[in-house]
């Protein structure tokens, strides 16, 4: 089961609750800053410093900001992060790497945007109920399908 399955899932298309759990765990241990992954990144906190660390400030302003968010590709995903964090989460989600930096690509502006809503970073325990109130959907514009 690939990336694209397991965001389908936690949309309620997917087939079984492993893919929503899957993507829901990744999702929510990258942003919080638990398990392997997240706990290596320093949570959303850490993944925005990674963004500035490799010249993406502006972009990351964008998302935190009010205003429109800019984009980001895949490679400036993979860039900021490192190679092992995608290596890592494709395989925690069952996805490969191509995916895993397009899906990050196509769903961290908005993801951001709306996870800090007042441009305040929230506190690490309010990461995962906020994540179940998102419509991680429209993130993906037409990517997967």
């Amino acid at each position: 089961m690939g990336l694209m399955d397991s965001i389908k899932g936690l949309l309620g298309g997917g087939k079984g609750a492993g893919a929503s759990s899957d993507i829901t765990v990744a999702l929510t241990g990258l942003f919080s800053g638990e398990g392997a992954i997240g706990s290596k990144l320093g949570g959303l906190s850490g993944i925005l410093e990674k963004f500035n660390a490799a010249g993406m400030g502006d972009k990351v302003k964008s998302w935190v900001g009010t205003g429109a968010n800019e984009p980001v590709s895949g490679d400036e995903v993979e860039k900021a992060l490192g190679s092992d964090t995608i290596k890592d989460m494709a395989a925690q989600t069952g996805g490969t790497e191509a995916e895993v930096k397009s899906g990050l690509a196509g769903m961290l502006p908005g993801l951001v945007d709306k996870l800090t809503p007042d441009g305040g970073l929230p506190g690490m325990d309010q990461i995962g109920g906020m994540l179940k109130n998102i419509d991680v959907g429209k993130f993906l514009g037409g990517f997967g399908k």
